[in-house]
């Protein structure tokens, strides 16, 4: 149903997406993944260089959604993933590992 949109909402859009699938019944997962050294580079760097971590968070995350899977960066500290109608916990848990093995690998950036 979701088709060609980006998987990436605002916060409260992925709410209201959670409270839709809920009331039709469907199952969903949601993943949150807190982003600690994104304040220290926020605090210690440049804006562009703070725009090319979070971009690149961004797109770590959307390759590794599937098309109806959704996400929400709800500040520059978390990150909220949607899982829509996984097919079992163990997806969501393989998700959930995926999710913290691409987070936790080194982002480079150019300071300066």
């Amino acid at each position: 149903a979701y088709g060609a949109r980006s998987p990436r909402l605002a916060p409260a859009a992925l709410l209201q997406t959670i409270d839709a699938l809920t009331l039709a019944g469907r199952r969903s997962v949601l993943l949150l993944a807190s982003l600690h050294r994104a304040d220290r580079l926020a605090a210690l760097a440049q804006a562009r260089s703070s725009r090319e971590v979070i971009g690149e968070v961004m797109r770590r995350v959307e390759g590794m959604l599937r098309s109806s899977d959704r996400y929400a960066l709800a500040s520059h500290e978390e990150l909220w993933v949607l899982l829509v109608a996984p097919p079992g916990a163990p997806l969501a848990e393989l998700a959930g590992r995926t999710l913290r093995s691409n987070l936790m690998r080194p982002i480079h950036v150019t300071l300066g």
